[in-house]
């Protein structure tokens, strides 16, 4: 193994080098340093699932001329490799699967690194403690910590005056996100998703923040400031359960491009009214779970940018929904599964922009379904139908989609192909996850020989 290995490494002028799992013995990597100065130009290097011996780890130094550093799976050990610190140049370090726990006072010498991203070992959940130094690295532009039991960040972090981005993931324990957070002068991407966060900052809205996710975190409020983020453009407050009302002024976020909310508390009459009035909303996502019925308001349809829709709220009135929905124009996505069809209103042919539609047909009878498909070949701008995991057959009405390019019926419960797909100009059909009678795909390969088929 160890030789065919060897003999397959690229070229000398390879700038990128992945050392597989099945290569790590202690002589066949004593080999691999000894070959690695022969790579003049090389700058990245991945280690999959790889376990060095000590002396190995110390000759990391080596690789000086590194750039990126990847390191998959690191289980066994508890401390970062020391070599990792010998890297003068080293502008990408990337820790995924480890065990470590602690980011030690050595990182304040990789002065050059810009990107950062650490993954625990989510089996193992280990408490990560991080150093005030990491606020030394003065050139860093990203930094992301996920899978660890995180206490707290350090006040310091408000010192990484070159950060861009900081996302925390699935960190549990974390309470709060330090006020220090707010003296980040170039921060434009804030993601603390699936944490334990119950207050953001005060001042919040003194960052030059373009998007912010905060999903899946117990925030009852917003901050007041929270109007003055100005240059936001996406937004994501899915699973901020106990998030009951949106600031005032949340109008005024004039560049939000993108919304997405889930959430039982929040008071959505309120939401819809301060929606309408962002000029530049284009993507919309709102997930309610409630038992109370739910009406879309006639106001919902004079959003002049939305682009792309998803409603999933229980009781809904779907005939009713559909009718406001159907004046939104300037649509070319929407996701129809969570509605409760039996029919499609005539009104939807004012979706003239629509290029990609999803369906749950499972509840359709036969003319139903012929009807549905029939009222979609109406759509002059159609080309994607997705299907996936939501429908058990497919009607020979679908002949009538001619605009269709694309048809997605990946992990459904479709197993036979009418024939009526022959006479389609589909150039991909997504097949993943299904068990489609042999007969018919061959059948469908030989009318479309260039039809790309995922399975």
């Amino acid at each position: 193994m160890l030789e065919t290995y060897l003999e397959q490494l690229p070229g000398k002028n390879e700038e990128k080098l992945v050392i597989p799992a099945n290569c790590y013995t202690l002589q066949s990597i004593d080999q691999l340093f000894d070959r690695l100065p022969l790579y003049q130009q090389l700058k990245e290097i991945v280690f999959v699932d790889g376990e060095l011996e000590k002396h190995q780890l110390e000759r990391c130094k080596e690789l000086w001329q590194l750039r990126n550093l990847r390191w998959i799976g690191t289980r066994e050990r508890r401390r970062m490799p020391k070599g990792i610190f010998d890297l003068p140049n080293l502008q990408l370090l990337e820790l995924r699967q480890t065990n470590f726990r602690a980011i030690p006072d050595e990182i304040q010498r990789l002065q050059n690194l810009r990107y950062f991203k650490y993954q625990g070992n989510r089996n193992g959940r280990q408490i990560l403690e991080i150093t005030d130094q990491i606020s030394t690295l003065v050139n860093l532009q990203m930094l992301e910590i996920s899978d660890v039991l995180l206490l707290e960040l350090p006040a310091s972090i408000g010192n990484l005056t070159q950060l861009e981005k900081l996302g925390i993931y699935n960190t549990e324990r974390l309470l709060s996100i330090p006020d220090s957070v707010c003296d980040i002068p170039k921060l434009k991407v804030l993601e603390i998703v699936n944490n334990s966060i119950n207050q953001l900052p005060k001042r919040l809205g003194t960052l030059p923040l373009k998007a912010l996710d905060i999903s899946n975190n117990p925030l009852t409020r917003l901050p007041d400031s929270f109007a003055e983020l100005i240059h936001l453009e996406k937004l994501s407050l899915e699973g901020c359960r106990n998030l009951e009302w949106l600031p005032d002024g949340f109008n005024q976020l004039e560049q939000l491009k993108s919304l997405k909310v889930k959430n039982e508390q929040l008071n959505y009459e309120y939401l819809l009214e301060q929606l309408v009035q962002l000029p530049n909303l284009e993507v919309l996502e709102i997930m309610r779970l409630e038992e109370s019925p739910f009406l879309l308001p006639e106001i919902f349809s004079h959003l002049p940018c939305l682009k792309w829709l998803r409603i999933n709220v229980d009781q809904m009135d779907s005939k009713q929904a559909l009718s406001v929905i159907s004046q939104l124009s300037t649509l070319e996505y929407l996701d129809l599964s969570p509605f409760d069809l039996t029919c499609l209103p005539e009104s939807l042919d004012n979706l003239t922009h629509l290029k990609s539609i999803r369906l749950d047909t499972r509840k359709l009878e036969g003319k139903e379904c012929d009807q549905v498909f029939e009222q979609l070949a109406k759509l002059p701008s159609l080309i994607h139908i997705d299907l996936s995991r939501t429908a058990n057959t497919l009607p020979e009405a679908i002949k009538h989609l001619k605009t269709v390019k694309i048809l997605d019926i990946s992990f459904s419960e479709i197993t036979r192909l009418p024939k009526a797909l022959s006479g389609m100009n589909l150039t991909r059909i997504d097949i993943r996850g299904c068990t489609i009678d042999p007969g018919d795909l061959k059948q469908l390969k030989t009318s479309h020989p260039l039809l790309q088929i995922i399975d």
